[in-house]
């Protein structure tokens, strides 16, 4: 079986694949790690695929009918939005996301955010790099 992660370098943060590695060759399958970047490669490593992962790449109708072999199509997020829903139906491929993917960084930062807006962190700490001064009883304003 073979598994193509399409767009390895898209968002230049995913460096190492070592797990999706282990796990797919602990079960027999071949991992391929490319960086596609035109529809044109896209369908040259992908065209021969059991399953592909997908960061972010668009992939829709003018990709996915060239997919000869495409059972499942997955994304490392939490949307849809990397590929055509209607598409991957039509050609009888599943479409999956991670829902769970990043929650709870999100929640953390949220609620990060909302402090740093409470206690105006940011600006009083803006404030001092730009007039290396503490202000005792200064307000923002705005």
């Amino acid at each position: 079986m073979k598994v193509v992660v399409v767009d390895s370098n898209i968002h230049n943060f995913f460096k190492c694949y070592d797990n999706e590695k282990r796990i797919f060759g602990e079960a027999g399958y071949d991992l391929f790690i490319e960086d596609v970047k035109s529809p044109e490669e896209y369908i040259k490593v992908a065209h021969d695929a059991d399953a592909l992962m997908v960061i972010g790449t668009k992939t829709g109708p003018d990709i996915i009918k060239h997919l000869e072999k495409c059972k499942v199509m997955t994304t490392y997020g939490v949307g849809y939005d990397a590929f055509d829903i209607d598409a991957c139906t039509e050609a009888g491929i599943v479409a999956c996301n991670q829902p769970n993917y990043g929650t709870n960084e999100v929640a953390s930062h949220a609620f990060a955010l909302a402090m740093d807006c409470i206690k105006k962190t940011t600006y009083y700490n803006n404030r001092i790099k730009k007039d290396n001064i503490w202000l005792a009883g200064e307000q923002p304003q705005g």
